[in-house]
């Protein structure tokens, strides 16, 4: 079985879909390091609590 080539995507378009990604990952890695570090928080006060 042979694979066909991707159909041809224009460059403008491939620029957009990138862009897009890099945005939504950035999103995601930004959201995780906020809940992260608001965790990391919670839990060093709750040790200092008990």
């Amino acid at each position: 079985m042979r694979l066909r080539p991707a159909p041809a995507v224009p460059p403008r378009v491939r620029v957009q879909i990138l862009q897009f990604l890099a945005k939504r990952v950035l999103q995601c890695v930004l959201l995780l390091r906020c809940e992260h570090g608001y965790l990391c928080a919670y839990w060093e006060w709750e040790d200092r609590a008990v």
